[in-house]
């Protein structure tokens, strides 16, 4: 929120877009933009973006391995192609 009650809407929008920029970095497969983008719209219908966010953010102040923060990123992104009733995102508790 800002000072006058108004939620800051490009808060989270630069929040993806680290995320996406970090993707684009460093995973060894070179995904389109566009894709990693549709991932995200549709991994946030599906489960908790808010959370996977609060986990990137949580993992980059705690000096996490970027080896290990893409990999809870990828798994968790995969989820869209798994059934929600049975899959568990590691971001969901952030």
């Amino acid at each position: 929120m800002t000072t006058n009650g108004t939620t800051d809407k490009k808060k989270p929008a630069a929040k993806i877009k680290r995320l996406v920029d970090f993707i684009e970095k460093k995973s060894k497969i070179k995904f389109p933009r566009y894709f990693i983008l549709n991932s995200l719209f549709m991994f946030g219908k599906i489960y908790d973006l808010d959370a996977l966010l609060r986990y990137f953010e949580w993992a980059q102040d705690n000096r996490e391995s970027d080896a290990s923060i893409l990999g809870t990123i990828m798994h968790d992104l995969n989820g869209i192609k798994q059934d929600p009733e049975t899959f568990s995102p590691r971001s969901s508790g952030y």
